[in-house]
C-alpha cells in the first residue's frame, strides 16, 4: 500500500487483473469498509455519499473524467503502462490529470523504463502538472515533445531503409547523456527502494490474487477434509472453477512475463484450463 499524509479521496488506476486484489489490501490494511470501496462504477446514492475509494482499469480511462474530477489522490499502479504516449489510455490519463491535477498523485512502478531513457518522458510530464511545484523541476519547462527529450539525454542514430524504391529515414535513440542533468529533474520525485533493503524474501513467495467470477466454488473451501478421496462432483466444481479463471490466469501470467522477461510456468490439475490459458498466451 501506500503511505500518504491527509485524508484524501482516492482513485487507484491499475491493470484489471489487479482490481480486486487492491480492493482486499484496502480492507486488510485501513479502516474502510466495503461501501466506501468501489469497483469501476458507484452503485447507489447511500455509496456515493460514503465513498473514500474508486478503484478502474486503464481500458476504462475514456469514461473516467468524473473519477478524475472526484478524486484527490490519484495512485497509478504498474504506470509504464503510460509509457507510450500514442495509446489512447495515455492520452485520457493525461487530459484528464491536466485538465482536473489532484493534490497527490503517485506513479508506482517496478520497470519505469524497459528499453530507452525516452520512456520517463510520459511519467516526468505528467508530474509536471502539480498544481503547487511542490515536486522540482518540472521537464515541460525545457522539453515540450518527447523527441526533444531522447534528443538531448539519449544518442540519435540516424539511417535509412529501402522501401518502396525509395529509401525512407529511420532515427534510433539509445544509451544515455547528460546523466547528472536528468537526475535533476527527479528530485522530488523519484523515490526507489530495491527489495533487497527493504525485505528478506523467504525462498517460495506465495501470493493470492483476488478475481471477480461469477462461477459458485464455495463447496471447495471443504476440499481439504477429502484427503485425495475426492469424487467426481468435487472434481468436476475445481475443474469448473479453473476453466473460469483461465482468461483471468492468462492475462496474470502475460504481464508477469511482460513484466520480469522470464519464463512463467503455469500448473493444472486439469487439460481444459490449460489448453485454454495456453490458446489465449498463443493469441
Amino acid at each position: 500500500m501506500v503511505a500518504v499524509e491527509g485524508d484524501y479521496k482516492t482513485l487507484v488506476i491499475c491493470p484489471a487483473f489487479l482490481k480486486y486484489n487492491w480492493k482486499s489490501e484496502f480492507l486488510k490494511f485501513t479502516d474502510l469498509e466495503e461501501d466506501q470501496i468501489a469497483i469501476d462504477k458507484v452503485t447507489s446514492k447511500t455509496q456515493a455519499s460514503r465513498l473514500k475509494v474508486i478503484i478502474t482499469s486503464y481500458s476504462k480511462l475514456k469514461n473516467a473524467k468524473k473519477f478524475f474530477e472526484w478524486a484527490g489522490l490519484i495512485i497509478s499502479d504498474e504506470s509504464h503502462y503510460l509509457k507510450n504516449q500514442d495509446a489512447q489510455r495515455t492520452k485520457h490519463f493525461h487530459v484528464n490529470v491536466k485538465a482536473h491535477p489532484p493534490e497527490r498523485m503517485c506513479l508506482l512502478t517496478g520497470t519505469a523504463v524497459k528499453n530507452r531513457v525516452g520512456e520517463f518522458f510520459s511519467l516526468l510530464k505528467l508530474l509536471s502538472y502539480c498544481p503547487s511545484k511542490a515536486n522540482g523541476k518540472a521537464i515541460t519547462e525545457k522539453f515540450r515533445t518527447q523527441y526533444q527529450f531522447e534528443k538531448h539525454f539519449s544518442n540519435e542514430k540516424v539511417f535509412s531503409i529501402p522501401r518502396g524504391g525509395r529509401r525512407i529515414e529511420i532515427r534510433k535513440f539509445e544509451g544515455l547523456r547528460n546523466e547528472q542533468e536528468l537526475r535533476t529533474y527527479f528530485r522530488g520525485k523519484y523515490m526507489r527502494r530495491m527489495t533487497r533493503d527493504v525485505i528478506n524474501l523467504p525462498e517460495l513467495l506465495e501470493r493470492y490474487v483476488d478475481v471477480n467470477s461469477k462461477f459458485d466454488d464455495s463447496e471447495l473451501k471443504d476440499f481439504a477434509k477429502f484427503k485425495g478421496k475426492i469424487d467426481g462432483h468435487i472434481m468436476a466444481i475445481k475443474r469448473g472453477s479453473a476453466i473460469a479463471k483461465a482468461p483471468l490466469t492468462a492475462d496474470y501470467a502475460k504481464n508477469v512475463h511482460m513484466e520480469t522477461g522470464s519464463p512463467v510456468v503455469i500448473f493444472s490439475d486439469h487439460v481444459d484450463p490449460a489448453e485454454l490459458i495456453s490458446s489465449k498466451l498463443n493469441k
